[in-house]
């Protein structure tokens, strides 16, 4: 059983603006800041370098900008690795842009959960090695169909945008899926991890990680609530969704990622016949009292 929690408890993490450009995490993960910082990326892309004496493996390494690459290879020259492979946990440009370049640059093969233009496929239970450093591959579909997480064995969990060090993530409808990324969510409090090392924003540390995913679920069903209470008594269209749940709650710069999560709710919803979808408006089914999110997304709650 899982617990849900409306509050984010991350309330002492560090502010926008002070992560710092390098930082290093137990036996095997440093993480370099990218310079990309934006309302959608917040403080820039974390790209990571996994290595041992054996080699490395470099993880999102994000925008093409040379600053952002002459500091990834300074980390590779004084800790004496070579970069065995380029890794992806998902192809949205802000981790990918550099992919192609950085492999030709460093002689490494790129490897994700997309095989084409010859990246090499990962898929659930794919095993990456290179001497102590082992690196466990986790399907977590659902921010994008093609998302996927990595362990490292000394419990260094690198989550992608599927969690964030601030934040919530947005699940990218048409491609992402609210079901699959609710089904990743309750199996990432099942993997025995000591960090979670995000695709943005900073670190989050021990207990407190199981505690964000419990965020990140009452967070969901807190929006979803909205939404069904909405399409009670409502005929409407995404746009005037998206203002009702959100309102002033969110700059304009990011209504467009809200319009996103809401369609992916809107699309489930419909799936699961709650929601009817005429043209582009949308209204409840049934009664918002026979709705009930643990039961639709199968969640064995503490609630």
């Amino acid at each position: 059983m899982v617990k849900m929690r409306g509050d984010d408890p991350r309330v002492d993490i560090i502010g926008f603006g002070q992560i710092p450009k390098v930082s290093r995490f137990g036996d095997f993960a440093v993480r370099i800041l990218a310079p990309n910082p934006s309302p959608m990326t917040l403080d820039g892309t974390n790209t990571y370098v996994l290595g041992s004496a054996q080699g490395a493996f470099i993880v999102d390494p994000g925008p093409s900008v040379d600053e952002h690459l002459k500091r990834v290879e300074e980390i590779l020259l004084g800790e004496r690795f070579d970069a065995k492979g380029i890794l992806l946990t998902h192809g949205h440009i802000d981790h990918s842009e550099a992919a192609k370049s950085w492999s030709q640059h460093f002689d490494a093969p790129i490897y994700g959960a997309n095989a084409f233009n010859g990246v090499r496929e990962l898929s659930e239970g794919s095993q990456l090695a290179v001497g102590d450093l082992k690196v466990s591959v986790l399907a977590t579909p659902g921010h994008t169909s093609d998302h996927i997480a990595f362990l490292t064995n000394d419990g260094a969990l690198l989550t992608g945008d599927h969690v964030l060090g601030r934040g919530t993530s947005v699940v990218a409808h048409p491609d992402g899926n609210l079901s699959s990324y609710i089904r990743s969510i309750l199996r990432l409090f099942d993997v025995e991890k000591r960090i979670a090392l995000p695709g943005h924003g900073p670190e989050i540390v021990g207990e407190s990680i199981d505690s964000v995913l419990s965020f990140y679920l009452g967070h969901r069903k807190a929006r979803i609530m909205q939404l069904v209470a909405f399409l009670e008594g409502a005929n409407a269209d995404v746009h005037e969704i998206v203002e009702q749940l959100y309102g002033n709650s969110i700059s304009n710069s990011l209504k467009f990622a809200a319009k996103l999560s809401t369609l992916a709710a809107l699309s489930t919803l419909s799936d699961y016949g709650y929601v009817v979808e005429e043209g582009d408006r949308y209204q409840l089914a049934s009664d918002s009292e026979s709705f009930s999110f643990e039961k639709v997304f199968e969640i064995d709650s503490l609630d």
